[in-house]
């Protein structure tokens, strides 16, 4: 029925056409429906239209979406009563001309003879006020695109998304002339400048996902509800001159080359606050920061430095990426110091943060400091917070370690005194420890040591507890203090180990409670064996020779036997081995 010529029969009763979703897949005529008012063609396959595609002069709604139309016919270009024409999703790559005029267009102050003459007429379409032709391989000039439509003063929503239109958006396609009017006036020699109509009744404009590079009103201020120009190529808008900002939401993010530097710092708390000042401002919807909008920002190599926030939406919403004014819209993080985005981190014993500004890093006092990149100082060891920002401790007291809070490095506060520790002065990294007393200490692996060497630290020094560790030593006179140096543990002669408990080689003790002493030199154990040899030996002959006059006794059997069993006695002694006793 749709593909039927036009000299076949009509259908002039039929006011709704409803063909969504089916299987239409040739070109179809639509002058057999006079007096149609809505058809409904989307999701089909139709590839255009018998002859020139003229549409009937009654037709409202026409809906050819997500079909395989590559242009709009000629029949298309009037089309009087029709308020909506959907034409989204198509492949249509042949963009009409229809309503194009010469250049130069807003470049005098009056319209030349030339351009009124020269220009195409517009298409008829005077009650059109939805228009949507999105997901469609345009690939023409926005301003060339933007011209069979500048005219069309009842249009309200307009729709070209990811239609690969490309270039600056220029005044030309925002400026018209009522034709019949001005060439009446150039016919009588009267000068006529172009008027500037600026899509009087358009709210919504969306053009998203192309390439549009620019946009110059030439001085037009659109006042629109919504406008989308996301993820295109964006370097500049309307020449600095954000009035065309005059827009209830406005949406430019993904516009990486996007700059703007009449951003309006004024001093607020809140955005709301904006309405107190509303009298003062000179512009009636500024681009103001919004101070509590901030979030960190990640780059891509997972480091945070700094954080950014968006224009305050207090009488309009304004979408932006945070480099269209990174000095503007953009802080360091505490830490780091810097102009927008651009931050690197506090050098050691600096510091920033909110309270003081991360602009520049704020040295620390010689009685506190930090790491690198630190938010907040710590007091070094022998000192403590209190009305100054660090204040010594006193005689008497300890340094205790203490974590820090949201990152910042750990800090110290002054306790009493522990028993076995020398407090005359404030306990640094190094405890001093007091004679009798024993400070643990533990094997750690060194720095830069490809070897696994390990190194001896004091828990305390190497911040593994937070007050020294002290035990009393079972032997007091072992324990003789700490090293000022290293804070390490130092020993009497001849002791080492936990509490200085155990005797070093060649020294030995008889009980534990003893201190340790050295053995004797090898030559005067030489020489005592020796002569104990020889004292066993004569001890041995001089008991033989008794035992053998013993035995020549008529009562010998008694003091013979007593003899021999001593003999036998110091013959087994002299088999043992003599050495010195190393026992702990």
């Amino acid at each position: 029925m749709l593909d039927r010529p036009s000299g076949g029969p009509a259908y002039p009763n039929v006011r709704y056409l409803d063909l969504d979703s089916n299987r239409l897949n040739t070109s179809i005529n639509l002058t057999l429906f006079p007096n149609l008012r809505q058809a409904d063609f989307s999701n089909n396959r139709i590839p255009g239209f018998i002859g020139n595609g003229s549409m009937p002069k009654s037709l409202w709604y026409l809906s050819l979406a997500d079909n395989l139309l590559t242009a709009l016919p000629e029949g298309f270009r009037s089309m009087p009563n029709l308020l909506s024409l959907n034409l989204a999703n198509n492949r249509i790559s042949q963009w009409p001309t229809w309503g194009s005029t010469p250049p130069g267009l807003c470049m005098g102050d009056f319209l030349s003879l030339d351009i009124v003459k020269d220009h195409d007429p517009p298409p008829d379409w005077g009650s059109l006020t939805y228009f949507d032709v999105s997901n469609n391989p345009i690939n023409t000039d926005v301003t060339a695109f933007l011209m069979p439509l500048k005219w069309q003063r009842s249009l309200t929503v307009l729709g070209a998304s990811n239609c690969s239109l490309y270039g600056p958006m220029n005044c030309e396609a925002f400026t018209t002339f009522e034709v019949a009017k001005v060439a009446g006036l150039m016919d009588q020699g009267i000068p006529v400048t172009a008027s500037i109509w600026s899509f009087p009744n358009l709210f919504f404009l969306y053009l998203r996902d192309n390439r549009i590079t620019a946009i110059d009103t030439g001085g037009v201020q659109l006042e629109l509800y919504h406008i989308d120009f996301s993820n295109n190529s964006l370097v500049s808008v309307a020449s600095g001159d954000w009035s065309f900002f005059d827009v209830l939401h406005a949406r430019f993010t993904e516009n990486p080359d996007l700059r703007h530097d009449s951003v309006h710092p004024i001093p607020i708390e809140k955005c709301q606050d904006l309405r107190q000042n509303f009298n003062e401002m000179s512009i009636p919807r500024p681009l103001v920061p919004d101070p509590q909008g901030y979030s960190v920002r990640t780059l891509d190599n997972g480091e945070e430095r700094f954080e950014c926030t968006e224009f305050c939406s207090t009488f309009n919403k304004i979408e932006v990426d945070y480099t269209i004014n990174s000095d503007a819209l953009c802080r360091c993080l505490p830490g780091y110091e810097g102009t927008g985005a651009n931050c690197t981190k506090c050098p050691r014993n600096t510091y920033s943060n909110r309270d003081y500004g991360t602009r520049t890093c704020k040295q620390y006092p010689d009685d506190a400091g930090s790491a690198e990149g630190s938010a907040a100082c710590y007091c070094r060891l022998g000192y403590e917070r209190g009305e100054e920002p660090c204040e010594p401790c006193t005689e008497g007291s300890v340094g205790v370690q203490k974590r820090g809070n949201n990152g910042s490095r750990a800090t110290w506060i002054c306790q009493d005194c522990l028993p076995g520790l020398n407090c005359s002065i404030p306990v640094n990294y190094n405890a001093n420890v007091l004679p009798g007393f024993f400070q643990l200490t533990v094997q750690l692996q060194s720095e830069n040591s490809s070897h696994n060497a390990a190194r001896e630290v004091t828990t305390y020094g190497a911040r593994l507890t937070l007050l020294p560790i002290v035990v009393p030593c079972p032997l007091r006179s072992a324990c003789i203090g700490t090293n000022k140096t290293n804070g390490l543990n130092i020993c009497s002669e001849g002791h080492e180990g936990f509490a200085c408990n155990r005797c070093k080689a060649a020294f030995s003790r008889q009980t534990p409670l003893q201190p340790c002493t050295p053995c004797a030199r090898l030559w005067q154990i030489v020489i005592v064996n020796v002569l104990l040899v020889v004292a066993i030996l004569m001890a041995i002959f001089l008991l033989t020779a008794l035992a053998e006059r013993a035995a020549a006794s008529s009562r010998a059997e008694v003091p013979s036997q007593l003899i021999k069993i001593g003999l036998s006695h110091i013959t087994a002694v002299c088999g043992l081995p003599f050495s010195c006793s190393t026992s702990p």
